[in-house]
Parts: structure tokens; C-alpha cells; sequence
């Protein structure tokens, strides 16, 4: 129906009571022809259509809204608003208020609410504290002072391919609003200046699909602490030039910005800080946001999808995910347009995708920055890599960004414990083995660090060892040989120098202190694979095994000029005087192969080491008596002790 069309009784009842209570507001005669046709327009519930009074602003404006269009897929600047065209039909901004606000008033509108087409308000639309409970929407129309809903109750309020002015101020300034149905500012909408509806509450959508915000110089949109039953909508065509704010703000379905841009490169271009959103988040399809995006402390019940959007911070965080939660699942496919840091620390997420995106042969590629301490995942979804290699990479890139010189090993347990679960045990252990490895510089350093900044630490490790030293000494003196007392020499003084000259060198401390973890940690790593494969200490054993038999092989026994000689001292008088095959007989048989694992492996006997011992005849008798075969046993406690900590998980590091 138009608003030239026959009209019913009751609605030319509508119309005329409508006019008589504008009439007695403002005076006889003080309305406009557009304002009376405004009046008649809502009491019939058609729209107040106002193209005609402005030569081809419909194309203009069309053409306005295009080039803006354009600019936004170019990723260009918007061009300034003074290019829309502006309507000559003009409207008073007190008359609209009465319309929409007055009790009598509102008794005479339409159910269908105040609607107007291409109208110019040149001053501010003022509704704060008022309660308007018919719907308002303004289509193709311009306010150039913007609108005030402080405090104000509404129904349902849209703004189509509307401007809003008041680049000074607040294009529309709608504290603690309560709209009990959607809130529509989309399709060419445009607002110079901040949008603001901190704790306001919105029983359906608000949908910004297509919008234009623009405040360069603070909040385009601050919504902190509102709350919104229904979605949120900043996408297709959406362009925000200026911080985007949703703190503290409570969203009831989804929040999808898929295909929009956010622009505040000096910046938070999203900050959606401590949000509870129902649904998903989708930071998709195209998306751009050139500034950091916080969603620090956000819970999520649906899914984080972020495949296809692409953060550019360089330098700085580009997607900060920091301590928030995602129930659902974390998508983060096309990794590649990640410029800036990916920052996930302390974060608790359902399931975590990061498949590549196209063609995976060519390979998984991760955001070169990322921070994933604290970072807890349950489950990695099925395609994406779940192999030690890729996920290595992966976390590298974990510690290239990190600022810590010692390498935090929670990421990797974490991954560990997750793989573990979904049943790759081999990559798990190959991820922890891997971390201790890339642990190794940084504890070196802090060792070192810490040694010069205490060195009395460092001085008490050598004093105890001096102490122990002697007592060894002591106990060579007392077998009362000559390679005793050089023994006793050899092991007392080095220590005893290093203690006395430790005292009073700090930096010597820290490189001492520094070596001594340096050499226990590749011990680890080199003996057990630092618990996690711990039958490398078998290997070892063999090789060390092989190694003892072709030193102690001896081809001349059983001549008193031989490379062994028995242990017995009965035997050993009468071997050294006149040899005898029958003292021979008398002991078990020498077996080298047998000898050097029954002087390798601890706490066990094979009857070889307590009846035989290097004879120190021959050109290398004394190497091996003095020196060769005390290490071969301490090589043997060594790695047993390393093999049987790796069997108590003494050395892993699984947290």
C-alpha cells in the first residue's frame, strides 16, 4: 500500500488523530509537507518514501556505495563521505523523537513502525531516556549530527546505506539501550565517527553485515559489556577503520566476521577481551585485519575458525588467543597469511585443526611466530599432521619466538601426552627426546649464569668432591703401592687447586658449572636418548663388551709373559716362581669376552674377574692394568645407572 492509496476508516482515524497531536505539539501550521506525509505514512505502516524530492540520488547513491564497495575488495581506503550524495529533503530531528517516543503519539503508528526513505535530519537525533516501542528504520537517509539511545528502550531499530554524521563525537551513542529485537546496520550503511553501545542489551541480532565505521583517531565500534541474545554480524563487505571493541560483552549465537576488514594498524583492530560467545567465531573467509586481534580470556562454545583470514601485525601479535577458551574445535588452515605472532599461551581448546590448506604435498607450513606455552589441546583433528617431524617444525617455531633463553618444555609434553593418547607412542617419545635435546643450550647457560651469580654453589660440588677424592686416596695409600701414591697425587691436588681457585674466580666457577652440565646432559642424551631410549645403553654395553675382549684377549696364556695373570695370592707366587699347568686348572677357565663383560656389568659374576687381572707385562701391560680397566668399570656402573634410571623415569622430563 502506498501512501496515495484509498485509506480504510481507521486508518484515516489513525492519520488524523496522528496530525491533531502533532498539530497541538508543535503549533498549526509548523509542519512540513514531508514531515505530514512522515506522520501519515506511519499511521498507515507504509514507508515514508522520499526519492523523488532529490534528482537521481537513488543512482548516486548507488554509485557512491559501489565505489565504497571497490575500495573495501582493493583493500583501499574509503573515499571520504563527503562523496555520498545528501537528500534535500530535510527533516526535523525534535519532530522524529516526538514520533517515535510519545505515548499518544505511538498510539497511532503502525505495528510495521516509523519508516523513511532518502530524508536528511540535520540535527541530532536525540532518544536517550526514551522508550520507543514502535520500530525505526531509516533507509538511504542522513543524519549529519548522529543519533543518541542512551538509556532508551526500543523494539527494533535499522539503518540502511544511512550516514551518520559527527565526526567530533559519537555517530551513535546507545549506553545501557535495551532493544528487545534486532539492531540492522548494514547494506551501505556508514557511520564517521564512534559507535558505542557499552552495556547495552539486544534481545535478537546485531547485524553490521556490509557497514562501513570509520574513527581513525579510537573505538569505530565499543560494545563492552553488552549483551546480545542473538548474533553478531561484522562480515561480507564489512570495513571498520578504527579499533573494533566487544570487552566483558556476552553474545548469545555466533559472532562471524568472515570476509571483513578491520583496520587500526596502531592497534587492537578486534578486541574481543573476557567474551562469552555461545556459539562459533569465525575470523574467516577473507577476513583482513591489519592490527592485533585480542580475544584474551574469550570462551567459546562453538567452533575458532580462522581458515582464510589473514592477521597482519608484522613485528607484533597478530592473533592473540591468550588464556581464552574454545570448546569446540581451533581451525587454523592457510597458515600463510599469519604475519605477526600467533599467540595461543595458556589457552584451553577442544580440538586443534591445522591442516594445510590445498594441496598437501606441498608440505604442512605453520605461522612462523607462534606461542604455545601453557597451551592446552585435547585432541588433534584427523588430517592434520600428527607425525613427530612435522609437529617438531611446528614447535620450533614455538621456540624461535619465544623470549627465554632456556627452553620451556610444557609445549612439547603436551604434544607428547596428546599423541600418546590418540595412539602414536614412537612419535611421543621421539617429541620428548627432542626437547631435552633443544633444552641442553639454555639449561647450559643458566648454569653458567647462575654459577657466577652464586658461585659458592659451584665451590661447596668441588669441596665435596675434594672430600671424596681423599678418601679414595687414602684408601690407595693404604694398599701401599707405588701407583697408589700417584693415584693419590692425581686425584687430591686437581681439586683441590680448582677448589682454592674457584673461591675467588666467579666467572671460573660459571664455566665450570657450565661444562659440568654440558658433559651430563650429552651423557644422557648420548647413553639413554635422556630416558626415552633406553636400550641404546645396551648397545653401549656391547660395544664396550667387544671393545674389552680384544684388550684383554690374551693369545699366551698360559706363559708367565701373558697379558693376565691369576688373582689368588698362593697362585700367583707359584705362577710368578715356576708356572704350573696344574694352579692353571685349578681356576676357571680365562674366557677375554666373558672377562671384560664380568668387569663391565655390575653385580654380576661370571667367574672371571675374582680369579683374573692384567698381568702390566708387555708394551701396553701397564695402560691396561692402571688405566684401561678401571674405566672400563666405571663405565659399566655409568651406564647401568643410566639404563635403570631410564626404566624409574629418574631422567624424563614428562612433567
Amino acid at each position: 500500500m502506498s501512501d496515495t492509496d484509498d485509506l480504510t476508516p481507521g486508518q484515516q482515524k489513525r492519520v488524523d488523530k496522528l496530525i491533531e497531536l502533532a498539530e497541538a505539539e508543535f503549533g498549526p501550521g509548523k509542519l512540513t509537507k514531508h514531515e505530514r506525509k512522515m506522520l501519515r505514512c506511519a499511521a498507515i505502516g507504509v514507508k515514508a518514501d522520499f526519492t523523488a524530492g532529490t534528482p537521481n540520488y537513488k543512482d548516486n547513491l548507488d554509485k557512491a556505495v559501489a565505489a565504497e564497495n571497490a575500495a573495501i575488495k582493493a583493500n583501499k581506503p574509503l573515499p571520504p563521505a563527503s562523496d555520498r550524495p545528501v537528500p534535500e529533503v530535510l527533516l526535523s530531528a525534535v519532530v522524529v523523537r516526538w514520533l517515535v517516543s510519545d505515548s499518544d503519539a505511538t498510539e497511532c503508528i503502525d505495528p510495521f513502525g516509523v519508516r523513511v526513505v532518502a530524508a536528511t535530519i540535520e540535527d541530532r537525533l536525540d532518544l536517550g531516556f526514551c522508550a520507543v516501542p514502535r520500530p525505526l528504520l531509516l533507509s538511504s537517509c542522513v543524519l549529519r549530527c548522529g543519533m543518541v539511545l542512551w538509556q532508551s528502550s526500543c523494539e527494533f531499530i535499522a539503518l540502511h546505506k544511512t550516514l551518520l554524521g559527527n565526526t567530533n563525537g559519537d555517530a551513535i551513542a546507545a549506553d545501557g539501550a535495551r532493544v528487545t529485537g534486532d539492531i540492522f546496520l548494514r547494506t551501505g550503511f556508514r557511520a564517521e565517527g564512534e559507535v558505542r553501545l557499552h552495556g547495552a542489551t539486544i534481545g535478537g541480532d546485531f547485524d553490521c553485515a556490509g557497514a562501513r565505521f570509520v574513527n581513525t583517531e579510537g573505538d569505530a565500534i565499543a560494545a563492552d559489556r553488552a549483551r546480545i541474545a542473538g548474533s553478531v554480524f561484522l562480515r561480507g563487505g564489512f570495513r571498520a577503520e578504527g579499533e573494533v571493541r566487544l570487552l566483558g560483552a556476552t553474545i548469545g549465537g555466533t559472532l562471524d566476521c568472515a570476509g571483513g576488514r578491520f583496520v587500526n594498524t596502531e592497534g587492537d583492530a578486534i578486541a574481543v577481551d573476557h567474551v562469552r560467545v555461545a556459539g562459533s567465531v569465525f575470523l574467516s573467509g577473507g577476513l583482513r585485519a591489519e592490527g592485533k586481534v585480542r580475544l584474551l580470556g574469550t570462551e567459546i562454545g562453538g567452533y575458532l575458525e580462522c581458515t582464510g583470514g589473514r592477521f597482519v601485525n608484522a613485528g607484533k601479535s597478530a592473533l592473540d588467543l591468550r588464556g581464552g577458551t574454545v570448546k569446540g574445535t581451533l581451525v587454523m588452515q592457510g597458515h600463510e597469511n599469519h604475519i605477526g605472532t600467533l599467540d595461543l599461551r595458556q589457552s584451553k581448546i577442544g580440538t586443534l585443526d591445522d591442516a594445510p590448506s590445498g594441496d598437501s604435498r606441498q608440505g604442512f607450513e605453520w605461522p612462523e611466530n607462534i606461542l604455545l606455552s601453557g597451551c592446552n589441546y585435547g585432541a588433534i583433528e584427523a588430517g592434520s599432521p600428527m607425525d613427530a617431524r612435522n609437529r617438531l617444525k611446528w614447535l620450533a617455531n614455538q621456540d624461535n619466538t619465544a623470549d627465554s633463553d632456556v627452553l620451556n618444555p610444557q609445549p612439547y609434553r603436551h604434544l607428547a601426552d596428546v599423541l600418546r593418547k590418540q595412539g602414536h607412542e614412537e612419535d611421543a617419545n621421539t617429541v620428548l627426546r627432542t626437547c631435552a635435546v633443544r633444552r641442553i643450550p639454555g639449561l647450559v647457560e643458566q648454569a653458567r649464569r647462575d654459577a657466577e651469580a652464586d658461585h659458592r654453589v659451584v665451590c661447596t660440588q668441588f669441596f665435596l668432591g675434594w672430600v671424596v677424592a681423599c678418601l679414595v686416596a687414602l684408601l690407595s695409600l693404604w694398599a701401599g703401592s707405588f701407583q697408589s701414591r700417584l693415584v693419590c697425587a692425581s686425584v687430591i691436588l686437581p681439586p683441590f687447586v680448582v677448589w682454592v681457585v674457584l673461591k675467588r674466580n666467579p666467572k671460573l666457577a660459571g664455566q665450570c658449572e657450565m661444562w659440568r652440565v654440558r658433559i651430563t646432559q650429552r651423557l644422557y642424551q648420548w647413553g639413554v636418548g635422556h630416558g626415552y631410549a633406553r636400550w641404546r645403553a645396551v648397545g653401549w654395553m656391547a660395544a664396550l663388551i667387544l671393545i674389552g675382549f680384544v684388550i684383554f684377549y690374551d693369545s699366551a696364556m698360559p706363559l708367565p709373559d701373558g697379558r693376565m695373570q691369576p688373582v689368588q695370592s698362593l697362585a700367583l707366587k707359584e705362577w710368578s716362581a715356576e708356572p704350573r699347568e696344574e694352579w692353571v686348572e685349578s681356576l676357571p677357565k680365562y674366557n677375554s669376552l666373558i672377562y671384560s663383560a664380568d668387569t663391565l656389568i655390575p653385580l654380576v659374576s661370571f667367574h672371571q674377574e675374582g680369579h683374573w687381572m692384567p698381568s702390566g707385562r708387555g708394551t701396553w701391560g701397564g695402560f691396561i692394568k692402571n688405566v684401561y680397566l678401571p674405566f672400563h668399570i666405571a663405565m659399566g656402573w655409568v651406564i647401568a645407572t643410566l639404563f635403570v634410571a631410564s626404566f624409574t623415569r629418574l631422567m624424563r622430563q614428562e612433567g
